[in-house]
């Protein structure tokens, strides 16, 4: 667009950001017309719309100011913004020079190729937050010196220019006074391996009352405790203060939301471990693909039909497959008592054909093969379930055989092989998301014990719905009639419950895991259903069933959730309260399976993978299909997304979230540009993390241009 007179350019700060200035209607027309070209753009908020003729009716009186100051001349060189040269002693000390900078146009492009001609190697910006670092990174392109800031808005002001000055120091670019800075403190060595950029420092608590800990983690842990003299010192609060007390347990339930809801996400493992040795495979069918697989790594393999095969006496395998058909049930559970009562600690795998859905391509679940995994979990000797997709598949078989030789540090760890790679099931922490969901007017609650269902009643209430269907014998009911709903008690049958629906749309809550899923899934057939939830306890044996059932109704574009949790609280850690208060804000994000834990994070969260170059993921990325090449993408970036976003904790990052919503800003996206050009070979540029805005989007994004180069 042609800019009118109202309008200048009031700076040009590098090859891809300009600013303008000027007229409100105007800039703001002129801003319309690049928005529908697909250009990015921002309003900044500013007092006066500074270097455009608006400052025109001032520039005398600001002349005028200027002339009143006494001009020395600079000891320290000063390339002119104004010039986008080396200023002289003239250019600085004249009125005129200040009044032409006020009004004129920013030439910051221009002086930062200046200072880059120069030979300059490290730029540092002394500000609060980090803004002109992006833009010279943006000017220097592919040759961009060490770009330092002092100020960080997620750091203490201290904290952010120690780290300043550490990163200056260990670059070369400043010779620190250490000891000035810490006293007699001493210095030790660090390692000499490569670290993973974590913090991977041991805190032990200090029994003379201090911490090193710091003030904000000492907070929150009085919270949680509900120390509230220990929250009235650390405020160093001198007189008591009662509204502490109220509002303790507030704060408490909001912290505790944001840590207890977590999905599984199917993972790609980088890493493979094939089998090795002597296997026995147990498939009534024979299993070829899997037998082929294992022969092609140089296993030694015996397949046998049933238990009466496995060896009870003599040299035990290195390990056991068992592939039941379907409905095989108790050819699980017979090999699973010989290999017990055989004392075997040979790893046994049980594997399935289709009974997750890894990928969206994945059809849904079966139910018979769910039944299998859920036997596994029972089973006497401990399986590890394996999946593969439905019918032989060769690059499959051969994908888990390259697993088979993980060392899982418990039976829960699952795998899942497909032709474009191998996937293990772990927890992600969720973020809450609102997207505006229909609120129920009416509510089913069938399957539960009376403190379950009334406990998830009042939620109910609180959350909107007005009528309550309570399934089982009529009892006394604390709190929703208090609240302004009515309760009814109904029989489980369609009849009876199409009948008692006063109004819609209704919320179904099943207790019970699988067969109640099924039953209630049924039951409401044909009604406008806005949730389903399915509570199942944690640990239940039926768990992959719950799952097919959800995934099921899913599949027909009905609304259903399974969610985890549990014990209730007379064995558990979580109270019901904080538990349902952990899921009301991630319930929008429309997840098929949600798991409420108080877990240490830390021990779902997958490991960084041992430190690799770049070739090496391009070889990676090089080796597998498009749907596996996006998912190690993902991971990558998530990885180094919590890096640079602080993540210090081995919290998650959530791949469907707004990079801008997760908190990444100009100064985090150009450490994350750099961290991947750095640690994986992966060039990013601004524009590309405006155009996917997502992890997973941005994944996408690199997935076709990942392996581009590689030899």
């Amino acid at each position: 667009p042609t800019l009118p007179p109202t309008v200048t350019i009031a700076a040009v700060n590098s090859p891809t950001s300009l600013v303008i200035s000027g007229d409100h209607d105007a800039v703001h027309d002129i801003t319309r017309q690049w928005k529908e070209k697909g250009r990015k753009t921002t309003l900044l908020h500013v007092s006066h719309a500074f270097h455009s003729p608006h400052m025109d009716g001032i520039l005398d009186q600001f002349r005028t100011v200027a002339r009143t100051l006494t001009y020395h001349q600079p000891h320290t060189p000063v390339v002119s913004t104004l010039t986008g040269r080396p200023a002289t002693a003239d250019d600085l000390t004249t009125p005129d020079y200040w009044v032409d900078q006020l009004r004129n146009t920013v030439n910051f492009h221009q002086g930062t190729t200046a200072v880059l001609r120069q030979g300059v190697d490290t730029v540092v910006e002394l500000s609060p937050t980090a803004t002109l670092l992006p833009v010279v990174a943006e000017t220097a392109a592919d040759e961009a010196p060490l770009l330092i800031p002092t100020g960080r808005p997620d750091l203490p002001e201290r904290q952010a220019e120690t780290l300043a000055l550490a990163t200056a120091h260990v670059h070369g670019a400043l010779a620190i006074d250490w000891p000035l800075l810490y006293g007699d403190r001493r210095p030790v060595d660090v390692p000499t391996y490569a670290f993973q950029r974590r913090r991977v420092w041991l805190t032990q608590d200090r029994t003379d009352g201090g911490s090193d800990r710091s003030e904000e983690s000492q907070f929150w842990d009085a919270l949680e405790r509900g120390d509230v003299e220990g929250l009235t010192a650390l405020l160093d609060v001198d007189e008591d203060v009662p509204a502490l007390a109220e509002v303790l347990p507030v704060l408490a339930r909001w912290r505790a939301r944001r840590r207890l809801a977590y999905a599984p996400r199917w993972q790609p493992v980088a890493v493979a471990a094939p089998a090795a040795g002597r296997w026995l495979l147990v498939a009534p069918d024979g299993a070829r693909d899997l037998a082929s697989a294992l022969a092609g790594r140089g296993v030694e393999v015996t397949v046998v039909p049933g238990p009466a095969g496995v060896p009870v006496d003599g040299p035990e395998p290195d390990g056991v497959v068992v592939v039941p058909p379907p409905g095989g049930t108790a050819l699980v559970e017979e090999v699973s008592r010989v290999l017990a009562k055989a004392s075997s600690r040979a790893p046994a795998w049980l594997v399935t054909r289709g009974a997750f859905a890894v990928t969206d391509a994945d059809p849904v679940p079966d139910a018979a093969q769910t039944r299998l995994w859920d036997a596994a979990v029972a089973a006497e000797h401990p399986y590890r379930p394996a999946d593969l997709p439905v019918g032989a598949d060769a690059q499959a078989a051969a994908r888990l055989v390259d697993g088979l030789g993980l060392n899982a540090a418990a039976p829960a760890g699952r795998l899942a092989a497909r032709a474009h790679g191998l996937y293990e099931r772990r927890l992600a922490r969720l973020t809450p998301l609102r997207r505006g969901a229909r609120t129920p007017a009416t509510a089913w609650l069938s399957g539960g014990t009376p403190e379950e269902t009334d406990e998830v009643a009042r939620w109910l209430v609180r959350g909107g719905v007005r009528h309550l269907l309570l399934s089982g014998e009529p009892r006394d009911i604390d709190g929703p009639a208090r609240l302004g709903a009515s309760v009814r008690f109904v029989a489980d049958s369609p009849e009876e419950l199409g009948a008692f629906v006063p109004e819609l749309p209704l919320a179904v809550v099943r207790f019970g895991g699988a067969e109640g899923a099924a039953a209630a899934d049924g039951l409401t057939a044909g009604l406008d259903v806005a949730s389903f939830l399915v509570f199942a306890s944690d640990g239940d044996t039926a768990e992959a069933q719950a799952e097919a059932v959800v995934r099921g109704r899913r599949a027909r574009g009905e609304a259903a959730t399974l969610v985890r949790w549990g014990p209730w609280p007379a064995d558990g850690t979580m109270s019901p309260a904080v538990a349902l208060g952990a899921l009301r804000p991630v319930l929008d994000r429309d997840e098929p399976v949600i798991v409420l834990s108080d877990r240490d994070p830390d021990q779902e969260a997958p490991e960084p993978g041992e430190a690799t170059g770049a070739g090496d993921l391009r070889a990676r990325l090089a080796a597998t299909g498009p749907e596996q090449r996006e998912a190690l993408l993902t991971a990558e970036l998530c990885a180094h997304l919590a890096v640079v976003l602080g993540h210090a904790d081995g919290e998650p990052v959530d791949a469907d979230q707004d990079l801008m919503d997760l908190g990444l800003t100009s100064l985090t996206a150009l450490q994350l540009i750099n961290l991947l050009k750095e640690t994986a070979g992966l060039e990013l540029t601004p524009a590309a993390l405006f155009d996917n805005p997502t992890p997973a989007a941005l994944a996408r994004h690199l997935a076709d241009i990942a392996v581009e180069g590689t030899p």
